[in-house]
């Protein structure tokens, strides 16, 4: 059986994969607070701070915060988020793809020898 002890520093589905993972945590923190919200509750501002941290990124690349500029900050945020959290996951799946490397597929038997072969009348009875 070979191994290959080469370890893929890119892979396409990895990226895919790591991609559909941070946008889905993104839907599901901010799912979370809006049912935190709709309870009446206010979040910690800690808890904020982890999908409000483009703010200054925006603001740096001169963003303002008023109604008119409001779909595209809110698609900058949550670019930003999700190309976060992606790379987040891609590392966390390169390390597991590390851990537990796939295992190559083994050799397949060498084909038959003509001694293997039996040759013996047929019976048609």
């Amino acid at each position: 059986m070979k191994r290959d002890a080469r370890i893929k520093l890119f892979s396409f589905k990895r990226l895919v994969l790591s991609l559909v993972m941070g946008f889905l945590f993104l839907v599901s923190y901010l799912a979370g607070l809006f049912l935190i919200d709709s309870a009446g509750k206010k979040p910690p501002n800690a808890i904020l701070a982890v999908i409000g941290w483009p703010r200054w990124l925006w603001i740096l690349l001169g963003g303002q915060f008023s109604d008119d500029s409001m779909v595209s900050g809110l698609t900058f945020f949550a670019a930003c988020d999700t190309l976060l959290y992606a790379a987040v996951a891609y590392a966390v799946l390169s390390a597991l793809s590390t851990i537990n490397p796939r295992r190559a597929a083994p050799d397949p038997p060498p084909p038959p020898t003509p001694g293997q072969f039996h040759t013996s009348p047929a019976n048609s009875d």
